[in-house]
């Protein structure tokens, strides 16, 4: 457990300074990581307020590399929400564009609680699929 605590302790530290750096293997553990940690913290909308989804065309790439096409797919619906349906790579205006969809719009809060409840239902096939590709690599 501590030898692989230890390797993800390093694909972490080398992520979060140098992103670019990373192997394909490194960076699809980084990414599903990121986005099952987030949704955890506070929903779906937690992913996008927060550093993870820099890398939103990754992740979604990832996911579908590991057969997770369904998950991939919630990104992309809140991903709908954003212009172009492309939400900024950059941290800041990604909060300012989320920050300015309507509070009270009731479809936003809908569709954001589908995609909770829709990842959580999933969340033990994203986490055995997850864990087997780390035993892989």
């Amino acid at each position: 457990m501590f030898e692989w605590q230890d390797k993800w302790d390093a694909v972490v530290d080398k992520g979060c300074s140098d992103y670019s750096s990373l192997t394909k293997e490194e960076r699809i553990c980084f990414n599903i990581r990121c986005l099952i940690d987030a949704v955890n913290n506070g929903g779906i909308i937690s992913y996008y307020y927060n550093s993870g989804a820099d890398y939103w065309i990754e992740t979604v790439a990832d996911l579908k590399s590991l057969g997770l096409g369904k998950a991939a797919e919630l990104i992309l619906k809140v991903n709908a929400l954003f212009p172009n349906q492309k939400p900024s790579l950059d941290l800041e205006e990604r909060n300012n564009q989320f920050d300015e969809f309507e509070e009270d719009d009731e479809k936003i809060e809908e569709l954001l609680d589908y995609v909770d409840t829709s990842f959580y239902e999933m969340q033990d096939e994203i986490e055995a699929v997850f864990e087997a590709y780390i035993t892989k690599t």
